[in-house]
């Protein structure tokens, strides 16, 4: 770099550290936003201090105290309602009559159609009637066996933006063990709290969940099969052309994918899964299922998440970009 690259570099560095120190999360998200983009995935994953402790399988925990530890290593795990401190939520009660009945079943939902490439950029999103889009479940599902793609997919639901279905809401709490960082930022916070409704087979594909937050998922209706991928094995399934295609891998574009780890696990309903920071996920319903999911950034990640993010290559080459202009 040159000296002008250097002091600019110099200048940031002081200023995150600065930020860091003293706990300002809103200046440190916004340097964050500032000097990062979806390079990350290449410039961070692939650093082998972000890989986290390699495992055999996921882990399912018989003892609530052994959830936090699990958080704070960047373990996936399946709790049950009682381990993961969840049972007591009202949710769990919910029913596909609690999205269909009143005035939440007369809201226009956005959902996702896949195409045949099963890249989510692809997808054709439409406006259908909530309750009409449950009461097709079956067609949906006979429709999609014909043209060999999965069905149409209500994924990642604002639901909160609504006030026929934000009282849902109040229905769940965060885990203990998952408070949101994030939250600090008040209505500058990320919304990264969502429903998932679908028919049997709607399938989200391998991919890895933004900012580089953990995520959890509580498993209301149906069950979910989860294929896993630690931060190792990324190098195995990620081209310029994005993720591989776990139900069809392409061997000549992944020649090597055999050498990556991928862990299977199915979600029960009643149960909560844990995803780290980092780890790719693709996820069918194996019912028709409701889940819901948070993804938040710890506190105890928060230091190592967001530093490491913003002192990564990127961060100099955006700089050098912006000296230069």
């Amino acid at each position: 770099m040159s000296n002008s690259d250097t002091s600019h570099h110099v200048t940031f560095l002081t200023l995150f550290g600065r930020f860091v120190a003293m706990g300002d999360v809103n200046m440190v998200v916004k340097l964050h936003d500032l000097f990062t983009n979806k390079l990350m995935l290449t410039e961070l994953y692939f650093e082998k201090e972000f890989w986290g402790t390699e495992i055999s399988k996921v882990c399912r925990p018989d003892e609530p105290s052994q959830v936090s530890s699990l958080v704070a290593d960047n373990i996936p795990f399946v709790a049950s309602a009682d381990i993961a401190g969840c049972d007591h939520w009202a949710a769990w009660n919910w029913d596909f009559n609690t999205f269909t009945d009143g005035d939440i079943g007369d809201l226009k939902v956005p959902v996702s159609v896949p195409q045949k490439s099963m890249k989510r950029k692809d997808d054709i999103t439409e406006e259908v009637q909530l309750r009409e889009y449950i009461g097709s479940f079956d067609q949906l599902v006979d429709a999609s066996e014909q043209r060999e793609s999965p069905p149409p997919y209500l994924r990642a639901w604002q639901y909160r933006d609504f006030a026929a279905s934000g009282h849902l809401a109040g229905d769940y709490s965060e885990p203990e063990w998952a408070i949101d960082y994030f939250s600090r930022l008040k209505e500058d916070a990320p919304k990264f709290k969502w429903l998932f409704v679908g028919p049997a087979g709607v399938r989200t594909p391998l991919h890895v969940d933004p900012c580089l937050t953990h995520a959890w998922m509580a498993q209301v209706k149906g069950r979910k099969l989860w294929k896993l991928v630690p931060p190792s094995s990324l190098q195995y399934l990620v081209d310029d052309g994005g993720f591989a295609d776990l139900s069809n891998i392409d061997r000549k574009r992944f020649p090597d994918h055999s050498k990556a780890a991928i862990h299977e696990v199915i979600l029960n309903p009643g149960e909560v899964i844990f995803i780290p920071q980092g780890w790719a996920h693709d996820v069918t319903t194996l019912d028709h299922g409701i889940a819901i999911t948070h993804n938040f950034l710890s506190k105890e990640g928060f230091t190592k998440v967001v530093r490491q993010a913003c002192l990564s290559k990127v961060l100099t080459s955006k700089v050098s970009e912006e000296s230069a202009a």
